[in-house]
């Protein structure tokens, strides 16, 4: 038996999520679809974590077991050769028995994607259209809060008996625009669900004028569960990768 790391990256505009649910299409059910058909019986794929309804991925990582003679570059042949053309696997490589996708990462990074230009209607599903101009600078101070370690319950919509805790830690936060595309970019040990898009909400808020760094400091602080009422949508966020330790 051998274990393999698959990246794979994918257009979440059709799918109702990663995770495989019943009677609604996912990557994670395509997936398995695949690695059924090219082993002829079902074969479980581990992910490193969940993507919503929506959500892009340019480097979602998944491992599998197999006991097939087949290399890395075969299985990676064959998966695209069979997947649907939205979901395209970039590398797969053995790996020790040991690893797993989501218990061996050290950090993830996400993007999210943000037009202050005029609404684009070709880019809706790929890019949140705010069409207002921003206040970089108050932002990108305001971002500075969310950085180290701090408990998330108040800017996540993560149900308590399905998470150990909510302590999580940013270890950067880089805001830059280009032309009228602001860019997000998180690196942490990890998110809980919605918890970039409800801190881009927030960070949104403060660019224009409607906030304070107090509203951030206020629910960082709490001990009290008191969560954040804004939340962007799905269509601008990415992962773009997970790490791990060489």
């Amino acid at each position: 038996m051998k274990n393999f790391k698959v990246i794979v990256s994918y257009n979440g505009v059709n799918f109702n999520g990663y995770q495989k649910q019943d009677k609604l299409r996912s990557v994670q059910g395509e997936i398995e679809r695949v690695l059924k058909e090219i082993h002829g019986y079902e074969v479980k794929s581990f992910g490193s974590g969940r993507t919503d309804k929506g959500v892009h991925a340019l480097g979602q990582v998944f491992n599998f077991e197999s006991n097939l003679k087949m290399t890395g570059e075969q299985f990676k042949r064959a998966f695209n050769s069979l997947l649907a053309k939205d979901i395209y696997v970039k590398d797969v490589k053995e790996v020790m028995m040991s690893f797993h996708a989501r218990y061996s990462s050290v950090s993830k990074e996400y993007r999210y994607l943000v037009n202050v230009g005029e609404y684009d209607p070709l880019m809706k599903d790929y890019v949140y259209q705010y069409n207002r101009e921003l206040d970089l600078f108050r932002m990108i101070e305001a971002s500075k809060l969310f950085l180290g370690e701090h408990d998330f319950k108040n800017f996540c919509a993560s149900e308590e008996e399905k998470v150990k805790d909510y302590i999580r830690s940013i270890y950067n936060i880089d805001i830059n625009k280009e032309n009228n595309i602001i860019a997000f970019n998180f690196k942490g040990n990890g998110f809980l669900r919605y918890m970039v898009r409800m801190i881009v909400g927030v960070l949104l808020e403060i660019g224009k004028g409607f906030k304070d760094e107090s509203f951030i400091k206020e629910r960082l602080d709490s001990k009290e569960l008191k969560r954040s009422n804004y939340k962007v949508d799905a269509c601008g966020l990415y992962l773009v990768c997970v790490n791990y330790e060489e």
